[in-house]
């Protein structure tokens, strides 16, 4: 007579995952998302401050041009915003008296402290995607004889007034470039 002894099955390889290991692969993977979440909203942060410096670096740029223009060769002397109505913004190209447009303590930047000066300062409207996110940039200029008929032109932006949702925080964008006879 023979005995049998029951031995137990042996799992298929091929079977497939238990329901333990499933819910443990879910909490690791749930646990891996937490910690990138933060990322992604640092990211976004980022993102809206780079736009903001972006604009304020483009609104620079066209004030210094427009001034390089009116000085060496006779250009146009003002920029349109996308206000409601738009504004022509007219840029003085004359040397800024003393006094009227003070640089910050370090002679770097232009002092956003002090009162704008007329005809060295405009509150440019950025065109948004509807007239209520319109976004206002502040934006001055100072401008320097250096030496004969060369001039020193430094032109500062910086974001005033932003639309609700908008990256707010943003240092001033500041630029410099000589101007001299052609």
């Amino acid at each position: 007579m023979r005995t049998f002894v029951r031995r137990p099955a042996r799992r298929n390889s091929q079977a497939g995952m238990t329901m333990i290991e499933l819910l443990i692969a879910g909490i690791v993977f749930v646990i891996c998302m937490l910690g990138v979440v933060p990322l992604f909203m640092i990211a976004l942060g980022n993102n809206g401050r780079s736009k903001v410096d972006t604009t304020s670096t483009e609104l620079a740029q066209s004030v210094i041009e427009q001034i390089t223009a009116m000085l060496a060769r006779g250009g146009p002397g003002f920029i349109q915003d996308c206000g409601s109505p738009p504004t022509d913004w007219t840029i003085l190209n004359d040397e800024t008296p003393t006094g009227q447009v003070p640089m910050n303590a370090d002679g770097k930047a232009i002092d956003f402290t002090a009162a704008a000066q007329a005809g060295y300062h405009m509150d440019f409207v950025v065109c948004g995607d509807t007239p209520t996110t319109n976004a206002v940039y502040d934006i001055r200029w100072r401008i320097d004889s250096v030496q004969g008929t060369t001039s020193l032109v430094t032109v500062s932006a910086r974001p005033k007034v932003m639309g609700q949702k908008r990256f707010t925080f943003s240092l001033p964008v500041t630029l410099k470039t000589y101007v001299g006879p052609q």
